[in-house]
């Protein structure tokens, strides 16, 4: 067979968490998240700690991270490459981080009701992650989020 090298841009974000919902399956990525059908995780069975991926025409896939990282750097705003990330995020401006509090937000493990409940602590700590600067207060208020979190679910177990 013939070798080629890939010379695409393309969006991509890596995945903290993977959440079913009635319709579809809720991605938590680094730097955003996605909702995909149940057909894209069948054909694609993207795990976490890969790759969900977007071309420029639309088309979207999935990439385990060895394969991505090896193949893929990151483009900074401008369009150059550059080891980090520097995409904007949210209306304030700030660059998007992968924030390692997120995976503590993860529902899918749980059932149904308790997903109910999870679910807004985790759309809120994804807003946190990418429209707050990344520093010590922003780590504060996702600590204060998963007390609040874990506290919402403990009241739908608790049995006084």
């Amino acid at each position: 067979m013939q070798s080629f090298k890939c010379h695409k841009t393309v969006q991509a974000g890596k995945i903290i968490s993977i959440n079913p919902s009635a319709e579809a399956f809720d991605l938590l990525l680094d730097s955003d998240r996605v909702m995909v059908p149940k057909a894209y995780m069948e054909k694609h069975s993207p795990e976490v700690g890969g790759y969900f991926v977007r071309y420029e025409d639309g088309y979207e896939s999935y990439s385990p991270a060895q394969a991505f990282e090896a193949g893929y750097t990151a483009l900074d705003v401008s369009g150059a490459q550059g080891g980090q990330d520097a995409r904007p995020a949210g209306g304030a401006g700030v660059a998007a981080a992968p924030d390692r509090m997120l995976q503590f937000f993860q529902y899918a493990h749980l059932p149904e009701h308790l997903q109910n409940i999870s679910r807004p602590f985790c759309d809120i700590a994804q807003w946190v992650a990418d429209n707050l600067p990344m520093n010590p207060e922003r780590t504060v208020a996702l600590r204060k989020l998963l007390e609040a979190k874990d506290a919402g679910v403990r009241t739908m177990l608790y049995k006084g």
